[in-house]
Order: C-alpha cells, then sequence, then structure tokens
C-alpha cells in the first residue's frame, strides 16, 4: 500500500505569487507501470529525454506519475545514463478517482488532422471521459491515427493535471451508435435547428449524477436523416449554441465549456491550489 504523503496548501514565494505545494510535484507523466511503494518505473526514452535533456531535471528531483488507476504518486529521479532514468515512488499525492463518477462523452464527427487534434486536446482538458469518433453522412475523412490521438490526450492530462486520460474509442458508424445506445445517458446534440433549445438553458435541469454525451457534427452539419433518427429517441435533446454557424471543432469546444461551467466541475479549484 502506498504511503499517503502530506499535502500542503498553496503559498506565497518572495514575489507574493501563489505556488505549489512540494507534495505535489510540477512535472508530470504519465506510466503504465503499476505504481507500488519503494517500487521502480523505468522511463521510456522519450520520457527520459524529456526529463533531463528538455526540462534539464537530475537525479533527486522529483516528479508525479499517474497510470490512469492508481490516482497520482511522488517519485525521486536518478538518471542512469545520459539517455536513460529511472523514478522510485515514495508515495501517494492524490487518491484514484471514484468509481461512481458520473460519465461526460464527445460523440464527433472525423475531421481534418489538425482541428481533430485540438478537439481531442481540448476535451481532455475540459474533463471528457469518453471519445467516440462517429461516422456520419457528411463525414469527409475516416482517417483516425489512434496512436497521435492517444499521445495527445496524455500530453493534455499531464498539463492539466488530471489523474484519468480520456478512453478512445474506434470509429462507429452513426446508426451503430444509435442501435447501441444506453439509454440512461442523456445525450444533448449541438445542432443549428431553429427549435432547438439552447444549451445553456437546458443544464440546470439535468441531473449532476447523470451520465451526459454531447454530439457534434461534421463540416456542413448532420443530415436531414440524421436528424431524423435523432428526433426518434426519447434520450436525445437537441441544443442550440447561438445565431452563429460554428465549425466542428468550434462547436465541440464551445459546447464542453458551456456544460462543464453549469453542470460539471468548473466550480471546483485545482487540488494544489489554497485559499488566498
Amino acid at each position: 500500500m502506498l504511503e499517503i504523503l502530506p499535502t500542503k496548501g498553496a503559498v506565497k514565494n518572495k514575489d507574493n505569487i501563489m505556488t505549489k505545494p512540494t507534495a505535489r510535484p510540477a512535472l508530470r507523466l504519465y506510466v503504465r507501470e503499476t505504481l507500488v511503494q519503494n517500487s521502480t518505473v523505468t522511463l521510456s526514452d522519450d520520457q527520459a529525454h524529456y526529463l533531463f535533456k528538455v526540462m534539464r531535471r537530475s537525479t533527486g528531483d522529483q516528479i508525479g506519475l499517474f497510470n490512469g488507476i492508481s490516482g497520482e504518486v511522488c517519485a525521486t529521479l536518478e538518471q542512469t545514463s545520459k539517455k536513460h532514468g529511472v523514478a522510485h515512488i515514495a508515495g501517494q499525492v492524490l487518491p484514484p478517482i471514484p468509481a461512481e463518477q458520473p460519465k461526460l462523452a464527445l460523440y464527433f464527427s472525423p475531421i481534418k488532422r489538425t482541428p481533430m487534434e485540438l478537439v481531442v486536446r481540448q476535451a481532455t482538458e475540459l474533463g471528457v471521459t469518453d471519445l467516440f469518433p462517429t461516422l456520419m453522412d457528411h463525414t469527409r475523412s475516416d482517417n483516425v491515427r489512434y496512436d497521435r490521438l492517444r499521445a495527445i490526450a496524455m500530453e493534455a492530462c499531464e498539463q492539466c493535471e488530471r489523474l484519468e486520460p480520456p478512453t478512445i474509442h474506434e470509429p462507429r458508424p452513426f446508426n451503430t451508435v444509435l442501435d447501441q445506445w444506453v439509454s440512461n445517458s442523456l445525450c444533448l446534440v449541438a445542432a443549428e435547428a431553429g427549435d432547438s433549445q439552447a444549451l445553456a438553458s437546458m443544464l440546470p435541469h439535468v441531473n449532476a449524477t447523470a451520465n451526459l454525451a454531447l454530439m457534434v457534427g461534421p463540416e456542413g452539419g448532420f443530415s436531414p436523416r440524421e436528424f431524423s433518427q435523432m428526433s426518434q429517441q426519447d434520450s436525445f435533446q437537441m441544443a442550440g449554441l447561438g445565431p452563429r454557424i460554428l465549425k466542428a471543432e468550434t462547436a465541440a469546444i464551445a459546447a464542453l465549456s458551456i456544460i462543464q461551467a453549469i453542470w460539471g466541475d468548473a466550480d471546483q479549484r485545482p487540488e494544489f491550489r489554497g485559499t488566498i
């Protein structure tokens, strides 16, 4: 069992700037290994290069490690050669996230590489738990590079101090998504239809413990057939994002921001923050 390290609230330095407590290192890495007290994690070549060459860390420095299961641990670096290193686990900094946390899923059409990577990065920072590439009538590309998208999601987790990376699922056709839909999940569809209720006005009525999903259409929007099929689903609700027609990536990021501000956890502060 991992020892729980004492954490202190944020403090002010001599320049009156809030800083993180020493118990939670500023640099964090995602690893696949099991995190056990007093065990050693071997760093990958890329991780060692990033730590020792890019970030100029050295033996004795501390970093945070997380694997999506065990919360976050503090580990001490040891540079074993110019290109290799290990991290010795000292103790637990943050416990795992409770399993009963509600899910926030994003269903999106694959789009061009750069905007799709932006969606994955921003969705990770905005707390999405599951990413579902969905092949729709107006989808122009089904080329999804999972290795690249997963790497982007991991980097975003490390940066935003998230403990669990989102799951990026295999692409599925739109009809399959509807056929396999879980009825206890509410899906809010970002739509430009004139009879759509504003997303911000819908969210206060959504159960805070429910599983919630957002569906965003491709370039060109949803087809009439897709609108018709979604209207027959009791758990699908059309949600408006204002008077302007938004690009697919803009719609996803804007809607997720509204969801977190009203329904989600935007009222919480990062774990390392203290009172000023």
